[in-house]
């Protein structure tokens, strides 16, 4: 992946977390419901990272493009 569109993507993606998920809010239904990566979608029942444009799925949700994963 190149730099400019690392970057570009480094906006959207969650910050500080090795997740595609942030943002846990309470959600009456479910319990708690987490607000997706932008480039987190499902591809033939599989998690698949739009972004990567991979064969490579996800792995529950796991980062593969390790964009804005530091975290304490």
């Amino acid at each position: 992946m190149n730099k400019l569109k690392e970057k570009i993507a480094s906006i959207f993606i969650p910050k500080n977390t090795p997740y595609c998920h942030h943002k846990f809010k309470k959600n009456k239904k479910y319990g708690y419901s987490a607000k997706p990566c932008i480039f987190f979608t499902y591809k033939d029942g599989m998690e698949y990272c739009r972004l990567l444009k991979s064969e490579l799925t996800i792995q529950d949700q796991v980062k593969d493009c390790e964009i804005n994963e530091d975290y304490e």
